[in-house]
């Protein structure tokens, strides 16, 4: 009991942060979003035109915003994650539940629907041999379950079908009542026996209480990270899987209308995008891997050159050459650019200031 009082306390001053760059509400991106909004039950998310912010007093840090939020942009500690990570192998039987569940489980999250499909994705690879079981016997009359859907389906089904693409098969049980407990192994089916792992539980849960107390402000876990960890260790898997879209990433293409300007790798927040220049070519790359889809770099293409495309699963990590074009040395400052076609001999700012000067001219 002093335990949980404890850990309760240190984990109090835990709220959702918003990475402001990743946002695409605040970068007026493309597309709109207001899925945190959406999803919060506590009416704890406030929109401006500008800005995304979470009211503290209203917000019970349920993390469902986390999980729903596309470009992962909403940072929030100790919802169980890193607890999961450390301790999931160890487990004879993988069964979630969340803090407000009457049945008791042996890995525990703030609320089931605050599981991100790309968390879902890594654990699946890294047991792949188990069974994942959920508790929901409480989920339907919880008010966090907003619209009363599930949206740890939802987050399921996309983490399921990504990993088949790597031609694994998940398995995971909804346990609506404590009786389809006893299909499992002994080691859960009584709370009696669930006391008897109450000693290293609360060891893992105060290892996370202290990572989170003593941790840089920011330093908060990457889910992708994860991902990408995991995929990282399933190389073999990975190359012989016959998939061109691997559907949890995020891809863009690069059409004929580019000029190179570098506006894309300059707006990235995450550094996806790479532009090199060798032997007379200007080389393009995007790394999956590193985009979120945000649609910053779509938006703010002066060419409108840049499109949403698809990513195979053996790319995922690396830098992709998305478009090679020929430089050209402009004949008024000598510099490399990319012409639009074979007659035009000077770069885009020399014709910017050929064109004042003759404005100028005329002027006089």
């Amino acid at each position: 009991m002093i335990m949980d009082f404890l850990i309760e306390k240190f984990l109090e001053e835990s709220y959702p942060e918003i990475q402001k760059e990743r946002c695409i509400h605040i970068n007026k991106s493309l597309n709109s979003c207001s899925k945190c909004l959406n999803v919060c039950s506590e009416k704890a998310v406030k929109l401006t035109q500008d800005n995304v912010s979470f009211d503290e007093k209203l917000c019970n840090k349920c993390g469902v915003c986390k999980a729903a939020c596309p470009t992962q942009a909403i940072l929030l500690k100790g919802l169980g994650e890193e607890n999961i990570l450390r301790t999931i192998r160890e487990k004879e039987n993988i069964v979630f539940y969340c803090s407000k569940s009457n049945i008791p489980g042996t890995l525990k999250i703030s609320c089931l629907n605050a599981m991100h499909p790309e968390l879902l994705a890594a654990l699946f690879i890294l047991c792949k041999d188990k069974v994942f079981n959920f508790i929901i016997s409480d989920c339907k009359n919880c008010k966090v379950n907003c619209n009363k859907e599930l949206l740890i389906l939802s987050s399921l089904n996309k983490a399921a079908g990504f990993v088949k693409l790597m031609g694994l098969k998940p398995k995971y049980k909804m346990i609506a009542n404590e009786n389809e407990l006893k299909e499992l192994p002994e080691t859960i089916v009584s709370r009696r026996e669930l006391f008897s792992f109450i000693g290293k539980e609360s060891s893992n849960v105060a290892i996370q209480a202290v990572d989170i107390i003593v941790s840089d402000k920011h330093d908060f876990l990457s889910i992708r990270k994860v991902l990408l960890k995991a995929l990282e260790n399933e190389k073999d898997t990975i190359a012989q899987a016959a998939c061109d879209d691997a559907v949890l990433f995020g891809s863009f293409d690069v059409d004929g209308s580019c000029v190179g300007c570098g506006k894309c790798q300059a707006s990235c927040p995450e550094g996806a995008w790479k532009i090199i220049e060798e032997e007379n070519k200007l080389k393009i790359y995007h790394n999956a891997g590193k985009c979120y889809s945000c649609g910053i770099c779509e938006a703010i293409c002066p060419a409108k050159s840049i499109s949403a495309g698809k990513v195979p699963m053996n790319d995922i990590s690396i830098y992709s050459l998305k478009k090679e074009m020929n430089l050209s040395a402009c004949i008024s400052c000598n510099k490399e650019f990319v012409p639009r076609n074979e007659d035009e001999k000077q770069c885009s700012v020399c014709k910017k200031k050929a064109a004042l000067r003759e404005k100028i001219a005329a002027m006089q």
